[in-house]
């Protein structure tokens, strides 16, 4: 013993030593915020690992949001005279934004001792972890369950309750795939910012519908297959509706946490509420067994029970652990009922009239929500101490695992078709899963060998097994065009056969829209160099006409196909016309001061249409009388960037505003705006695209290709693959894959990469570029000899070959 000792204390004390002496060298950093460039004083600031480092804003008028992709870093809003702090534990390199203003980037690399940027994991069984940061920020995920196709449902509803006190309440439902592909929907008027809603928890039926409480309002919410929402009012007036569950007969029951009831509605929408017995139990968590009887849990009364819907009666057991807090309730594939005690830190089981507990490993873990799977074993979130707990049936054992995302809170857990483990972040704000099947070490992490030939199921505990999600959510992820799926273009074949060709202004600056003219001309704007250019695609050829407005900066450019060239001046204030064939040039000032023109477009009548972002409208342009006509935008601060017309009477606008970005359709005739609200408030939309009855969007903020069915409002969104993505314009070839343009906006280079996206498969193909400022702007793929895009950083225009693609 002695000896065991000694070696004990000769090994602890090196490693004190190294802790003590690394905390007496951990140094301190500042970064200085700044409202106009560069922005951040040290944007690419090296520190070791446990240094500090501080964000001060010096404003003087923005508040600025630190945040990186993976949320780590989120400092909410820092005002200016004010500053947030943060401590690097890991090695890693921390590329970070502000969330307010997307064109604000830096970055922090944390070494270790030895000069290594790579973070050793925790724990082993880590590498099982996925974690998906969810689109609506401080969203605060609650509950989860499994569709049939593959995708899990899960409720946002915000705060405005213990430990999240400081987070407005939420109002989403929303669908995620295994890639992390979301698709949200939002509560309707009146309480559509979700302060006064709070959904909480859900189910879905045989048809696809899935019902929803909403705990704040005290309603029953029902998103159906076509994506609409209808809700109705329980009668008990504060009730606060949380749990949710569904019978065998189509009824959802839910449980009232302040009404001190539970209740059911029908099909047609009628409400029955029944009373506990006790007066202010505060019943949370609802469960329907395989046999028809109705569980909850009882929080102040300490009780699990159950209501038989045959006789009307109540059937209640009295916890022993005191104030044990009851949640989550599971069945086990025998029929056992088990639950989980918060505050009583255990599982427990139903055994006739006794309750038998199984303490939990880690104290204070409060175990919250509870779910089986089909290999013997129950599955359970701990929101204190950060983990998932799984249960061996068989032996009562418990093991727990750490969760990747620091104090991310776990809320509800599902189990999908392959036996992953789902979970939500209620403070992470992220979906994650656990894959049990993941080898670490030569061994599976418990649960399913990850050679197995068939996926275990979800446990067939429902007597209504989850339906598949409504078809709106389903479209979003199937192809945009219905062809044949086209190869993928391979990134090596590209960039060997691309051809560059140098823009003979040096310095020019091409733009983010090419126009192709019928004679074989492709026009695009050279933002500096106060030109407008153009290639011929078949000589190669060079045309360039100076507009004679001193730094006009054109942006935009638009064309009928009658030789004619509309250009939208930035800087210039005004709106050119550009005769083509004798390179005359009329300008026609826009009669708003500083209205920065951002994008011209030509309707199918031949109507010019301009957006004005420091107006904050769209503007036609009569050639005639040479006279505006201006309309403003719905919403304030709108940062209209983009316009599109259909063919069918409506302008698309893309608008990136700061609290909440959006695309509208103007309707001409009725001289009215639609407003679709993007999923992410920073999402910044830029390009669009028009496929079908569906609207692509590149999110310049968020890094996201988007798309949206006007019908439903619904959008499906897809990661751009790369480091700091900001997809600029987009264009669709003949195979129907969508290119991208990733340049980002002036002051970045955004991936500095062309995307390309299979819609059938969901898959990107990359091209990253050989020049690291060469900012791909443009991109035109309407011609029969290949892809063509511009090079603003690099001052080129570029061809892919049609037989490199």
């Amino acid at each position: 013993m002695h000896t065991l000792l000694l070696t004990l204390c000769r090994l602890a004390l090196p490693l004190a030593l190294a802790s003590a002496l690394g905390s007496a060298f951990a140094a301190t950093h500042t970064i200085t915020m700044l409202d106009a460039p560069p922005y951040f004083d040290q944007p690419n600031l090296e520190v070791k690992v446990g240094d500090t480092v501080t964000w001060s804003n010096t404003g003087p008028e923005l508040a600025h949001i630190v945040m990186d992709g993976d949320l780590n870093l989120y400092s909410q809003d820092i005002v200016p005279g004010k500053s947030w702090s943060y401590k690097f534990a890991k090695p890693g390199v921390y590329d970070y934004i502000c969330h307010r203003h997307f064109f604000m980037k830096a970055r922090v690399t944390v070494r270790d001792e030895s000069g290594s940027t790579a973070a050793a994991l925790d724990f082993p069984y880590q590498k099982a972890f996925r974690e998906f940061v969810i689109p609506t920020m401080r969203s605060v995920p609650r509950m989860i369950i499994a569709g049939q196709d593959h995708r899990m449902w899960f409720t946002e509803g915000g705060g405005d309750f213990y430990g999240f006190e400081d987070i407005p309440a939420q109002n989403k439902i929303a669908s995620i795939d295994e890639h992390g592909r979301v698709v949200e929907y939002a509560t309707p008027t009146p309480d559509s910012d979700g302060s006064k809603v709070g959904v909480d928890s859900l189910v879905m039926d045989k048809k696809g519908h899935i019902y929803f409480t909403e705990r704040l309002t005290n309603r029953i919410g029902v998103l159906s297959p076509s994506g609409a929402i209808t809700e109705h009012q329980i009668p008990t007036p504060g009730g606060y509706a949380l749990g949710v569950d569904i019978d065998a007969s189509g009824k959802i029951w839910f449980a009232e946490r302040f009404g001190n009831r539970i209740g059911h509605i029908d099909a047609k929408g009628k409400i029955t509420e029944i009373e506990l017995p006790d007066k202010e139990s505060e019943p949370r968590t609802i469960f329907v067994d395989t046999r028809g009887r109705i569980w909850y849990t009882a929080r102040v009364a300490n009780e699990i029970g159950w209501y038989d819907p045959a006789d009307q009666q109540f059937h209640r057991l009295q916890i022993p652990t005191k104030q044990a807090r009851p949640a989550g309730i599971a069945e086990a594939p025998d029929g056992t009922i088990y639950f989980v005690e918060m505050v009583g830190n255990k599982v427990a089981k139903v055994v006739g009239d006794q309750i038998v507990e199984y303490a939990l490993p880690t104290a204070f873990a409060a175990p919250f929500k509870i779910v089986p799977d089909q290999n013997g074993h129950l599955w359970f979130t701990e929101v204190y101490a950060n983990q998932i707990g799984k249960f061996d049936l068989a032996t009562g054992e418990i093991t727990e695992y750490k969760i990747p995302t620091v104090d991310s809170r776990p809320g509800g857990i599902a189990v999908d078709a392959k036996g992953r483990v789902w979970f939500t972040q209620q403070m992470g704000n992220k979906i994650a899963y656990f894959d049990p099947a993941v080898k670490i070490g030569g061994a599976s992490t418990g649960v399913a060998d990850a050679t197995s030939a068939t996926p275990a199921a979800p446990p067939a505990a429902k007597p209504v097994a989850p339906a598949a999600p409504p078809p709106a959510a389903r479209s979003e992820a199937t192809p945009a065009v219905p062809k044949p799926q086209a190869a993928m273009p391979d990134s090596l074949q590209m960039a060997k056969a691309m051809i560059d060709y140098k823009i003979p202004s040096a310095g020019g600056g091409p733009g983010n829209t090419l126009v192709a003219a019928a004679d074989g001309w492709l026009w695009f704007p050279l933002m500096f160099g106060n030109k407008v250019a153009a290639i011929h695609q078949t000589t190669k050829e060079f045309r360039e006409v100076a507009l004679p407005r001193p730094v006009s900066m054109p942006v935009g450019l638009a064309s009928a196909g009658d030789g004619v060239m509309w250009v939208a001046e930035f800087r210039g204030n005004a709106l050119a016309r550009i005769d083509m064939a004798t390179a005359k040039v009329d300008e026609f000032p826009v009669p708003w001061a500083n209205a920065l023109p951002s994008a011209v477009v030509v309707d199918e009548t031949g109507a010019v249409w301009m957006s004005l972002m420091g107006e904050n409208a769209i503007v036609r342009f009569d050639s005639a009388t040479s006279q505006f006509t201006r309309h403003a935008l719905p919403l304030a601060d709108s940062n209209p960037l983009y316009l599109l017309p259909d063919g069918h009477g409506n302008l698309w606008v893309s608008a990136a505003k700061d609290d909440g970005s959006y695309v509208a359709r103007f309707d001409r005739a009725q001289q009215q705006f639609q407003v679709y609200m993007t999923t992410e408030a920073g999402a910044n939309p830029t390009g669009m695209l028009l496929d079908g009855s569906g609207l692509w969007v590149a999110e310049g903020g968020s890094g996201h290709l988007s798309r949206l069915d006007p019908v439903t409002g619904g959008w499906a969104r897809y990661r751009i693959p790369g480091a700091k993505p900001e997809p600029v314009r987009l264009a669709r070839d003949a195979e129907g894959r969508i290119w991208i343009a990733d340049g980002g906006e002036i002051g970045s280079v955004g991936g500095n990469q062309l995307a390309v996206f299979q819609p059938s498969t969901a898959r990107f193909t990359t091209l990253p570029m050989a020049n690291g400022q060469a900012k791909p702007m443009g991109i035109y793929a309407g011609g029969a000899g290949g892809i063509w895009f511009t090079q603003q950083g690099a001052n080129r225009i570029s061809l892919i070959p049609t037989d490199a693609i």
